[in-house]
C-alpha cells in the first residue's frame, strides 16, 4: 500500500510492504528527519515516550519498526562494521543479532536462486544450514543470549549458558572473557578469576578485565594480588583508572599501609562538582581510612562531600553526625 505522508513540512511518499536485505539510503530523508520541527519539540519539551512504550502509543509503527529492523540491514552499518565497544555484553548482542541477520539474508538469496540455479540453491543451503551448527557460531548464539541475561540481571543463567560452551570452546576468548564477568557479577569471585587471569594473558592491554580480576581479588582477601592487577591499568584508561585507584587504595589500607592508602586515593580527581558512584566511593573510602588515623577533621570533610549528593549512601549520615558530635565548637 503506497501513499503520502508528511515530515518536516513536506510530502514523501512511502511504502508499506516490508522490506528485506540492504536498506536504500536517502540522504533528502535523513535531512527531513533531523529538522522536523515536532521532533524539535517534543524532544526540547521532554514529551517522547520512554524507550519501549511504542506499543501502547503507536502499536502499529512499534511492530512495523521491531520486524523491519530485523529483516533489513542499514548501508552505514555495512560500511562501519560491528565497531568497537566498551563494554563485552553490547558487543556479544550486537554480533549476534548481526549474526542471525547474515544468515537470514543468505537464506532469502538461496530461495532467489532455488528458481535461477537449483544446484547452486542446494550448495548454499546446505552450506548455511552446516555453518549454524558450528562451535563457533554456537559460541557466538550463546554470548548473544548471555548478554541479554546479563543486562537483565540474571547473572546464573548467564554463567550456565555459557560454561558448557566454554568447555566446547575453550579457545574461545571472548567466551572465556563473558563467563568470567558473569561470574563475577554473581559474586562467584574464586572461580571468575581463572577465567579472568586467561583472557588476560591474551590480551594484557584488556583494562576492564584487569579491573574485575582485581575486584576479585580484594573481594576473596588476596589484597597483594588486586595491587599488581589494579597497578597495571594506565591513567588513559578514563574511568577505570579511577576505580582501580580505588581499589589499590582499599587494599592498602586492608594491608595496613594507610599513608600510602591516602596517597593512592588522593590521585583521582576529588575536585569534581558532580561525583558519579565511583568518586562518591572514592570519598567515602578516603573518610574511613582518614577515621582509622584519628584524622577526624579530614574525614568529616571527605563525609560532608558524599552527603551533599547522596544523604542516602552507605553510612556517611551516620558518620558526618557521629563526627559533628564529636568535633571542638571552635571547628
Amino acid at each position: 500500500m503506497r501513499g503520502w505522508r508528511t515530515l518536516s513540512g513536506r510530502k514523501i511518499r512511502y511504502n508499506d510492504s516490508m522490506k528485506f536485505g540492504i536498506r536504500t539510503p536517502s540522504l533528502r530523508r535523513r535531512i527531513a528527519a533531523r529538522t522536523s520541527i515536532k521532533r524539535y519539540v517534543r524532544h526540547s519539551l521532554g514529551l517522547k515516550a520512554p524507550r519501549g512504550m511504542g506499543y501502547l502509543t503507536n502499536p502499529k509503527r512499534a511492530v512495523y519498526n521491531r520486524v523491519y529492523n530485523r529483516t533489513s540491514v542499514s548501508v552505514d552499518r555495512l560500511i562501519a562494521g560491528s565497531g568497537h565497544s566498551r563494554h563485552a555484553r553490547r558487543n556479544a548482542a550486537s554480533d549476534a543479532s548481526f549474526a542471525g541477520l547474515v544468515i537470514a539474508l543468505l537464506l532469502l538469496v538461496g530461495v532467489i536462486c532455488a528458481f535461477a540455479a537449483p544446484p547452486v540453491c542446494i550448495l548454499l543451503l546446505v552450506g548455511v544450514a552446516a555453518s549454524h551448527f558450528l562451535p563457533g557460531n554456537a559460541a557466538l548464539r550463546a554470548r548473544g543470549r548471555a548478554a541479554r541475561l546479563l543486562e537483565a540481571h540474571r547473572f546464573e543463567e548467564a554463567a550456565n549458558m555459557l560454561a558448557p560452551v566454554h568447555k566446547t570452546c575453550p579457545d574461545d576468548v571472548e567466551t572465556t572473557r563473558l563467563l568470567g564477568l558473569s561470574l563475577h557479577d554473581g559474586h562467584k569471585f574464586a572461580e571468575a578469576l581463572p577465567l579472568l587471569n586467561e583472557t588476560i594473558s591474551r590480551h594484557p592491554d584488556d583494562w576492564f578485565c584487569l579491573l574485575i580480576a582485581a575486584d576479585c581479588c580484594y573481594q576473596t582477601g588476596a589484597y597483594r594480588e588486586a595491587l599488581a592487577f589494579a597497578q597495571r591499568i594506565p591513567e588513559q584508561a578514563e574511568d577505570v583508572y579511577v576505580r582501580a585507584l580505588n581499589i589499590r587504595g582499599l587494599s592498602f589500607y586492608k594491608l595496613g599501609e594507610a599513608d600510602l592508602a591516602i596517597e593512592v586515593l588522593k590521585k583521582a580527581p576529588l575536585l569534581k562538582r558532580n561525583l558519579d558512584d565511583v568518586l562518591k566511593a572514592v570519598h567515602y573510602n578516603l573518610g574511613i581510612v582518614y577515621e582509622s588515623q584519628g584524622k577526624r577533621r579530614e574525614a568529616l570533610r571527605q563525609f560532608k562531600r558524599v552527603y551533599k549528593q547522596d544523604s542516602a549512601y552507605s553510612d556517611v549520615a551516620a558518620k558526618v553526625h557521629q563526627l559533628q558530635e564529636t568535633q571542638p565548637a571552635s571547628s
